[in-house]
């Protein structure tokens, strides 16, 4: 080309030809040479059709400057348009992008290689040949997007190796946008991620029957994990950063989740009490240490279960008495069957142990008896009950015993004689009476004496008793007469012993022929002092005597006691004898044999 340089100072002037320094010397300012724009790379200027400023240097290192005036160069022909000759991301061909980025997100930025510096370039996914995998990317500006969710696990691309290979045209700016097409390839890179989902038994929700031992595996816990590969291993653990409600019922043993409480439908035990227990769940990886936690349900289930126990009255045993009427209820029946909310059903069944279903009939609650029990006949029954929660049931067998009444009365004994013969103002000292019965040890006798000696007269002496079991023994009565007599001018009550003898006659009914003196009726062998605790046939014969002349002595067993002590005061008394001690004396023993 031909280029001016002025001002024209007839000085050396160095130029660069692209690559080397050269020197004119320049006289006339103008010089028709091939030169290149200096400390440029490009390649040795041959058209351009443009101005450009040129700087001269007054030595050939170019380290002295010299001001120059903008120069025009004129090319007689316009310069060639190259074409690009590379495309590039990110200064490579090749790029990655981490698995489960968002779609539009930016890969790298790319560029181009072209000859022609001034150019500029434009980007697309057009090549004459495509890329197996351009689906999955698009371009925004210079920016090369995904339009996929890459999977690591689940690669898409056509070789199914994560490798993706898209095909990019870059078109410049100049004479005819010429265009360059390559392959690139985008490589997805494999990321730890947290786990996404905790299943039990494959689903969200379980549930387990109540009653179920403590520690038994409720359900098997899985987790998801982006497909990770099998070298990836979790632990589980009820440790959510918000806890469930109810996870204190339950624990983790490996990949089974365990109950820690026997769950009763019919009480239940979790936050709500609805039998809906709501825990939370913590996968861990064990390499990563990533969690992931997800909320669950198990729900307990009602079930039906063998009742477990018949009572009649509370019990497994039960009595009746002996003689109730027929139709009685022995007891209520009652049932245990863990909580359900059935009434049990009771009925009489046949097996072992039905011995005497006949004899009972069940109404309702009631075990009833058919017929009045008798336990000197038959003191005990065997009968076999079921009780049915209308599913299920249970079969007991009850012994129920007869219990044995008294019904015997007491029986009532007189100590002493009857009828008692009494002169009118005699002292009476009832022999009383004893009471004996067969099952009752404390059976006492009952005594209404009515005997006034002051007054003559009959009268009599009642004796009853009656057991705790409401027995009455038979009346047993004593007749005592109580005689008249005509005292003495003196008030002495002195008889003889004839004038006694006759009196008790009359008063036993004896046909008096004489108002003559009858033979005395006593014959005491005296020959020692008779008192307390003396013994033997004279002792015999005082409490004869005493009992003869109406003076109860008690019985004639020869022991000298209180009744014969009382029998023989009295008679000293009413003889008016020296002594009234109970000593039978040489007084006491004439007197009574008539001396």
């Amino acid at each position: 080309p031909t280029y001016q340089v002025s001002p024209d100072n007839g000085v050396t002037w160095y130029y660069y030809t692209g690559s080397a320094w050269t020197t004119t010397t320049k006289t006339d300012g103008t010089e028709t040479n091939s030169a290149s724009i200096i400390n440029t790379n490009v390649a040795t200027l041959d058209t351009d059709g443009g101005t450009f400023l040129w700087r001269a240097y007054l030595n050939g290192n170019g380290s002295q400057q010299v001001e120059l005036d903008e120069v025009s160069i004129t090319y007689s022909t316009a310069p060639t348009n190259n074409a690009p000759t590379d495309i590039q991301i990110d200064g490579l061909n090749t790029d990655n992008q981490d698995e489960n980025v968002a779609i539009n997100t930016s890969i790298g930025t790319l560029t181009t290689t072209d000859a022609d510096g001034g150019d500029t370039h434009t980007y697309s996914i057009a090549c004459t040949t495509p890329g197996d995998d351009d689906a999955h990317f698009n371009i925004l500006g210079d920016q090369l997007r995904n339009t996929t969710v890459f999977d690591y696990e689940n690669p898409v691309d056509d070789d199914s190796d994560n490798n993706y290979e898209v095909c990019i045209r870059t078109t410049d700016s100049g004479a005819g946008n010429l265009t360059y097409d390559e392959i690139l390839v985008i490589n997805v890179n494999d990321l730890n991620s947290a786990p996404t989902n905790i299943d039990i038994d494959g689903a969200d929700t379980d549930s387990v029957n109540e009653n179920t031992a403590a520690n038994t595996s409720i359900a098997t816990i899985t987790s998801t994990d982006d497909g990770e590969d099998n070298t990836e291993t979790y632990t589980y653990s009820l440790a959510c950063t918000t806890p469930g409600i109810d996870d204190a019922h339950f624990n983790i043993s490996g990949t089974s989740l365990r109950n820690t409480t026997v769950f009763d439908f019919e009480n239940p035990v979790d936050a709500n009490s609805d039998n809906t227990y709501n825990i939370c769940l913590q996968v861990t990886e064990t390499n990563g240490g990533l969690t992931y936690e997800e909320a669950f349900t198990v729900t307990v289930s009602d079930v039906n279960v063998v009742p477990t126990d018949i009572q009649i009255d509370g019990a497994n045993t039960t009595s009746v008495n002996e003689n109730v009427a027929a139709g009685t209820a022995v007891g209520t029946l009652s049932g245990t069957d863990d909580g359900e909310n059935v009434a049990l059903t009771f009925s009489l069944v046949a097996g072992a142990g039905d011995t005497n279903n006949g004899v009972f009939t069940i109404d309702g609650t009631n075990l009833d008896i058919n017929a009045s029990p008798d336990f000197e006949t038959q003191s005990s029954y065997s009968v076999r009950i079921q009780g049915s929660d209308g599913a299920l049931s249970i079969t007991e067998v009850f012994i129920i015993t007869v219990n044995d009444l008294d019904e015997v009365a007491p029986t009532i004994t007189l100590a002493g004689i009857t009828p008692v013969t009494l002169i009118q103002g005699d002292v009476y000292i009832d022999a009383g009476a004893t009471c004996t019965d067969d099952i009752d040890p404390t059976c006492t006798v009952t005594t209404v004496n009515p005997v006034d000696t002051a007054t003559p007269g009959t009268y009599t002496v009642t004796y009853d008793a009656q057991d705790t079991a409401g027995n009455n023994a038979t009346q047993v009565t004593r007749t005592v007469t109580v005689i008249e007599v005509q005292s003495s001018r003196s008030g002495s009550r002195a008889y003889s012993p004839a004038q006694v003898a006759l009196l008790f006659a009359k008063a036993r009914g004896e046909t008096v022929t004489t108002e003559e003196e009858p033979t005395n009726p006593c014959t005491i062998s005296y020959t020692r002092l008779i008192t307390r605790g003396s013994r033997g046939n004279d002792v015999r014969q005082v409490q004869s005597c005493m009992n003869t002349l109406g003076y109860t002595a008690g019985p004639e067993d020869g022991i000298y006691g209180p009744l014969t002590y009382a029998g023989v005061t009295a008679y000293q008394r009413d003889h008016h004898l020296t002594y009234i001690d109970g000593i039978v004396g040489p007084e006491t023993s004439a007197t009574l044999n008539g001396q």
